[in-house]
């Protein structure tokens, strides 16, 4: 954290100023004390001082104690903390951890974190020899190569609608076999955790809304779900849409670091007749 502090520039922040003189501070630089262009402890107990904080408390002290790691705070103090220093969402994740022990992932700081993917997946999509795609935190296929248009015939525009078979993807139905295990179960799962983690994404809300009145869905979404975290290494039944060949396609997937939320999946497809023997379904990680 004092690294990071470090790297602010106190001087060109106008919210800091008007908070000095809400609180009878004068301009700084005034008076005696070593000089620095970096937010004081004092300054950032002022930009994470909360309503509700007690007008004699001292929230610089209790930013020193954070800064120190002799204290935790509760989220939201954390995340103003975040906010202060102006961190990425890579750094975000880090102080959460180190402050938390990992338990958990923080929502992010920006609002349209995971919805915007850089170019650079493009190429790299385009580039696999394996069916490849990336998407967006609420499923929008962002890239995509040839090999993942013929596999599942015309590239969805929506995956997680695709994987349940929602409007406009009924005819995904007929491609996944083992529906209720392979494939609705663990998207419901996924779709639940997204939609604590963005719980004002209007995309999420309106797919989670269809699938609450989905007479096959709603009941198994409102049920117990898997913790399912990630679809990495998972072996299913899959037609493919261009041969109509039954397969069994294994995907491996990766997160864009830049883009929280967001997934890039590589999928191998191989003929079932060509497998020895069924892989044994993979179990929640």
């Amino acid at each position: 954290m004092f690294e990071a502090r470090r790297q602010t520039d106190a001087d060109n922040d106008p919210e800091l100023h008007d908070l000095r003189k809400s609180y009878g501070l004068g301009p700084r630089g005034i008076g005696s004390g070593r000089r620095v262009k970096y937010y004081s402890q004092d300054e950032m107990g002022l930009k994470i001082r909360r309503p509700t904080d007690p007008p004699n408390a001292d929230v610089g002290r209790l930013y020193a104690r954070i800064e120190r790691g002799r204290f935790a705070p509760d989220e939201d103090r954390l995340r103003r903390i975040a906010e202060g220093l102006r961190m990425g969402d890579q750094q975000w994740r880090a102080l959460w951890a180190a402050m938390y022990g990992g338990a958990g992932e923080p929502a992010s700081l920006r609002p349209d974190t995971g919805l915007h993917i850089p170019g650079i997946w493009k190429e790299v999509v385009r580039s696999s020899s394996m069916a490849a795609y990336v998407s967006n935190r609420c499923w929008e296929v962002v890239y995509c190569n040839s090999v993942a248009e013929d596999l599942f015939g015309a590239m969805p525009a929506n995956m997680m609608r695709w994987m349940l078979g929602l409007p406009p993807e009924e005819r995904s139905r007929a491609l996944t076999l083992q529906r209720e295990r392979d494939w609705v179960g663990p998207a419901l799962a996924q779709l639940s955790r997204s939609l604590d983690a963005y719980p004002h994404d209007r995309t999420l809300r309106q797919l989670a809304a269809e699938v609450e009145n989905h007479p096959e869905l709603g009941p198994l979404y409102r049920g117990y779900l898997d913790p399912y975290v990630h679809p990495d290494n998972t072996h299913r039944l899959m037609v493919h849409a261009r041969t109509g060949v039954v397969g069994v396609m294994r995907a491996g997937a990766a997160q864009p670091l830049g883009s929280q939320g967001a997934r890039a999946l590589f999928i191998s497809w191989t003929p079932l007749s060509r497998m020895r023997q069924l892989p044994a379904p993979d179990r929640p990680r």
